[in-house]
């Protein structure tokens, strides 16, 4: 477990990030071929980078400090084959919330021949 003081993070906070996310991109191929995903490696790397875009503006270190050592975890997870590949999935091909809700996709004959009752969609 990686145990960084925040005052040590400091400015080097953003170098600490960049080579937790290289090293998870580095990784995107091994990991790829372990779960046998059938994901593109540019499609999974864009998904990595999503997540880290989704905390660029997290300021705190006790934060910041929490979030690379969660990376780390979950990057080792990963790699021990810890997680599923639905666990993956999730990450790397995020499906549409449109696509969720199958039933208000069906046509009203495969809810009759499936025995769904049209009435209560």
């Amino acid at each position: 477990m990686i145990s960084v003081s925040a005052r040590a993070l400091g400015p080097a906070k953003d170098s600490h990030a960049a080579t937790l996310y290289r090293a998870m991109v580095r990784e995107l191929p091994r990991v790829l071929q372990i779960y046998d995903l059938d994901i593109p490696v540019s499609v999974a790397q864009k998904a990595i980078r999503a997540q880290f875009d989704k905390n660029k503006d997290v300021k705190d270190p006790r934060a910041i400090n929490l979030l690379i050592a969660k990376g780390y975890m979950d990057l080792e997870e990963t790699l021990m084959q810890w997680r599923q590949a639905a666990h993956l999935v999730d990450i790397f091909d995020p499906v549409d919330v449109k696509e969720k809700n199958w039933l208000d996709n069906m046509t009203l004959e495969e809810k009759i021949v499936l025995g769904i009752d049209a009435r209560f969609n």
